[in-house]
């Protein structure tokens, strides 16, 4: 149905009452085509296009809004805002450089978008003059903390910025986008306390965001140290225990229990090599975390505890604990690894999922990591082919879920018996 560009608008209006942008864009659209002289029509719909990811649709509008008046302050800022998120800087500050200077001077937002501007150009002392102005006319607006923030530290001046940081984030601590921004600026100066409260912070009101649980993960205390328990001990993978990781990687009978298509370290130095190469990768780029299990009396190596397939963009990992002595049971030193590794995986990488893969033939396995509280979520029939032995092998597909570990009344119990602590419970 074809309507005039007042009817169109007036309907597209009701559609975003309603909470329906998808259903207004047709009608934004007819407005601003029946009626392209219409600065309403044109901003309204370059707002709509903005909102809903047609970048290219809402800069168009927001072109044309200018071309009928060249000083509009919201399609100024829109457009500039645009053009800086998908990098344009050049285009972004000739928008910015064509406005009259009392236009420019008198909104905040105009000269936070052309500090960022002038920053993203390396004019870090001109980027920082704007910045100030813009916090003088409106010190809460969070882009603008987050801007003096960012500002500071280009020019080195780190101590103000880690102090902005900390004011920003008091007084924004309903804000993730405040949080995860001195979260990051903490990191960089390698205040991870300070940095882990801001991340637990913006965790803790989006928490379903990855990109937050693997900035906590980034600061995690304990990755690269010992995980002690009462009887056992999760010691990283060392070039000092290069010699006990060969000989369990080709053990036939290990390997066929723990990975059938683990490949079998060869060479003892290059192994050793590796292993220290993998230590000094940042814990956000590793995808595969890995511990000698010992005895905490003897230090006697008993076993091997991996994460593998970590994917910080999912939040999940795959877990896998294999013993060299078969006999020691899940209720034995097994237990207490497994619980090492849970507390780990879920307090301090903050992942969402485990997965452990059982193979078909392993019953045993199977009842050992349901007793954790894994679930089956699949079987996967036939998925392997297994050269050694010449056959094709089936899989159990179990996951836990962190909403399920924090409300496992069993792992609550068994950690604070075995470790002395409830792990269960969300870590600060």
């Amino acid at each position: 149905m074809i309507l005039s560009a007042e009817a169109a608008y007036g309907q597209a209006v009701e559609w975003v009452k309603a909470g329906q942008l998808e259903m207004a864009g047709a009608y934004f659209r007819q407005a601003a085509e029946k009626d392209p002289q219409s600065i309403k029509y044109c901003f309204d719909h370059g707002v709509w296009a903005e909102k809903t990811g047609r970048l290219p649709e809402a800069e168009m509008a927001f072109r044309q809004v200018l071309r009928l008046q060249s000083f509009h302050l919201g399609a100024a800022v829109n457009l500039t805002g645009l053009l800086l998120q998908v990098r344009r800087v050049s285009e972004a500050l000739d928008v910015l450089m064509s406005l009259p200077k009392d236009i420019l001077q008198s909104s905040h937002k105009l000269l936070n978008n052309l500090g960022l501007a002038l920053l993203q150009s390396g004019n870090v002392e001109q980027a920082n003059d704007c910045f100030e102005q813009a916090w003088n006319m409106q010190p809460l607006d969070q882009d603008i903390g987050i801007s003096v923030c960012q500002g500071l530290m280009m020019a080195g001046r780190f101590t103000e910025a880690a102090q902005h940081a900390k004011q920003l984030g008091q007084r924004h601590l309903q804000s993730a986008k405040v949080q995860k921004a001195c979260a990051k600026l903490f990191q960089e100066l390698d205040f991870a306390a300070e940095a882990r409260q801001c991340w637990q912070a913006a965790l803790a009101l989006n928490p379903d965001d990855p990109e937050l649980r693997r900035g906590l993960a980034g600061v995690a205390a304990g990755v690269d140290q010992l995980l002690i328990g009462r009887r056992v001990l999760l010691r990283p993978f060392c070039s000092g225990r290069a010699d006990f990781i060969r000989a369990a990687f080709n053990n036939r009978d290990f390997t066929k229990r723990l990975g059938r298509t683990w490949s079998a370290p060869g060479d003892l130095a290059a192994l050793q090599a590796q292993i220290e190469n993998a230590a000094k990768v940042p814990l956000p780029k590793r995808s595969t975390l890995e511990w000698v299990l010992e005895d905490v009396t003897t230090q006697a190596p008993l076993g091997v505890v991996v994460l593998t397939d970590i994917v910080w963009s999912g939040s999940r990992a795959e877990f896998t604990l294999g013993l060299l002595n078969p006999g020691k049971s899940l209720s034995g030193v097994a237990l207490e690894a497994a619980l090492l590794c849970l507390d780990l995986a879920f307090n301090q990488l903050h992942l969402r999922k485990l997965i452990a893969y059982v193979y078909g033939d392993n019953p045993k396995a199977l009842q050992n990591v349901q007793a954790l509280g894994f679930t089956q979520e699949g079987f996967l029939k036939d998925q392997i082919f297994d050269e050694a032995d010449g056959n094709w092998l089936s899989l159990h597909y179990t996951a836990m879920l962190e909403s399920e570990f924090r409300s496992n009344k069993r792992l609550s119990v068994l950690s604070q018996h075995l470790l002395g602590r409830d792990i269960t419970l969300p870590q600060n």
